[in-house]
């Protein structure tokens, strides 16, 4: 990166001046430590050189056909034709064997355009990716473990590019279904399948097995399902969980990634606002008692509990989780991961923590009435305890616990606050509009919006055209006041409880999505889909 572009990001007051004393390669080494991201570069790059910036869809397709080795090499798009000139999207316009090498190879004078180098990348394996699935298979038997290891292999490259695609989407899953006509590749992308790439029918199984030579997994066996894990350490460091699954037509692969890297965010970035960023602020603050976390699978729970634990993190307390397995990398903290094949369950697991002193303990999850009965006993006696439950709202969770046979007396004395929470996409900045809902709207009447302004993205290359980038909590909080510890002293239904929370205070699930609907941050359908379809 040209000195003259750190100067325009110093200025803007993006990095300073300090962050990038004695770095090596600025660019790659700010980037990876959170300071600085594609965009910023590729908008000062475009600045500096004056040119057009540019923003590349998901699924962008070239304007003219260049050599794919060109491509792939200098790392440019063919991005449109207009009066005989070829605008080609960049990352590094100072590269004039690029524009030249293009130029030769296509007879068109060369505009180049500025996109982020990860958007080029990602557009390039996408196209160009398409020449890489010519492997010689002509049965359905896999390739020998020992070429499965060989770096030239067509599996590797495909697997690799796989697992890079899906880190620089920031997918949380990556999805290998076989099909009659062939492999469909998808990325989860704030919680929603989206289709990527398709492959021919005869590489499947081969793309499977390098999963399982990279997972330890036996790769001679396709009639049961097996788990395995991955850990990579570029792009960068990650923990693949992966598992596969026999089909009709081949055994389908879901990689479940844990990025290493993911930054834990503060309870304001997850979502929770006004009462409820008051509330679950006060329970922080409680020196012991329990604090839990509900909501479905995949609801961000974990995501929240790591975030209370950056707030209450200090060098003088003893912090320790059990997890099935460890989602974030927190330095200072103990993490211990669950292993059943070894018979430490989270039981098992919080048997040991209670003796290694601890002030603070996170738990994945309480599934059992053994877990729920350790953790209600730590929480009465000095220890600040976090956990997740399975339930649809705040409300529910101390009925819950009672049902894991745990004495509705010691569910009062120990808890202290109760979330609950849902992920909703967000509005695409880039391309939000705002509306009217109309009287007829069938969403704007589920949620009585009729007459009032709202806003829905219509869709761009930021947000890969579906309107919404991003996602953000909804969330009720059940602050365990007097009142709410005796309704569940006495076992009360949770209907019960719920109408005292409210009553208290409590912003519910549906008004809190109601609320971020009319502030802009969700469209409409998000709301409905997430909470009132129920």
């Amino acid at each position: 990166m040209r000195r003259e572009i750190l100067n325009i990001l110093i200025e803007k007051g993006i990095i300073s001046k300090s962050d990038t004393e004695g770095l090596i390669d600025p660019e790659k080494e700010l980037i990876r430590a959170g300071k600085l991201t594609y965009e910023d570069i590729a908008n000062a790059t475009a600045e500096y050189y004056k040119l057009q910036r540019v923003y590349l869809a998901a699924d962008a397709k070239p304007a003219v056909e260049i050599p794919a080795e060109l491509a792939k090499k200098y790392n440019v798009f063919p991005v449109k034709i207009e009066q005989k000139k070829l605008y080609l999207a960049v990352a590094d316009p100072s590269d004039i064997n690029a524009t030249d090498s293009v130029k030769i190879a296509t007879g068109f004078d060369i505009v180049p355009v500025v996109a982020t180098a990860n958007e080029i990348e990602r557009a390039v394996k996408k196209w160009y990716g398409r020449e890489m699935p010519d492997v010689e298979v002509t049965n359905e038997e896999p390739e020998e473990e020992n070429s499965l290891d060989d770096p030239d292999s067509p599996a590797i490259r495909i697997v690799r590019d796989i697992i890079d695609g899906a880190l620089a989407e920031g997918a949380s899953d990556i999805h290998i279904e076989p099909h009659k006509e062939g492999t469909d590749v998808r990325y989860r992308i704030d919680g929603v399948l989206q289709n990527i790439i398709k492959y021919p029918k005869n590489v499947h199984s081969s793309i499977v097995s390098r999963i399982k030579v990279m997972a330890r997994l036996n790769i001679t066996e396709r009639r049961v399902p097996q788990d395995g894990r991955i850990m990579i350490k570029q792009p960068r460091e990650a923990d693949l969980r992966v598992s596969t699954l026999p089909t009709v037509y081949g055994e389908k692969v879901v990689i479940r990634i844990l990025d290493k890297e993911k930054k834990i965010p503060t309870p304001e970035a997850l979502g929770y606002t006004g009462t409820a960023l008051e509330r679950i602020s006060k329970a922080i603050r409680a020196p012991y008692g329990m604090i839990l976390l509900t909501g479905p699978t995949g609801s961000g729970k974990t995501t929240t509990l790591y975030s209370v634990l950056s707030q209450v993190y200090s060098n003088d307390i003893n912090i320790i989780t059990v997890e099935d397995p460890p989602e974030y990398e927190f330095p200072g903290i103990n993490q211990v991961p669950v292993n059943t094949k070894t018979g430490l369950d989270f039981a098992t697991a919080l048997r040991a923590i209670l003796r290694q002193d601890p002030d603070v303990i996170m738990i994945g999850e309480i599934r059992d009435h053994e877990t729920a009965k350790i953790a209600v006993q730590a929480a009465m006696t000095g220890h600040l305890v976090l956990s997740t439950l399975h339930t649809n709202d705040a409300a529910s969770a101390p009925v819950r616990l009672s049902d894991m046979g745990v004495e509705p007396y010691l569910i009062a004395s120990s808890l202290v606050c109760i979330a609950a929470q849902r992920l909703a996409r967000k509005v695409c900045p880039y391309c939000a509009e705002e509306y009217t809902v109309d009287a007829g709207d069938s969403v704007g009447e589920i949620l009585n919006l009729q007459g009032m302004k709202v806003k829905k993205g219509k869709g761009c290359a930021h947000c890969n055209y579906t309107g919404c980038k991003g996602r953000t909590a909804i969330t009720e909080v059940l602050y365990v006041d007097n009142e709410i510890r005796e309704l569940i002293r006495t076992g009360a239904p949770a209907e019960e409880i719920r109408k005292q929370a409210v009553k208290n205070g409590m912003i519910t699930l549906e008004q809190d999505a109601k609320n971020k609907v009319i502030q802009g941050i969700i469209p409409p359908e998000e709301a409905v889909k997430n909470i009132f379809k129920a």
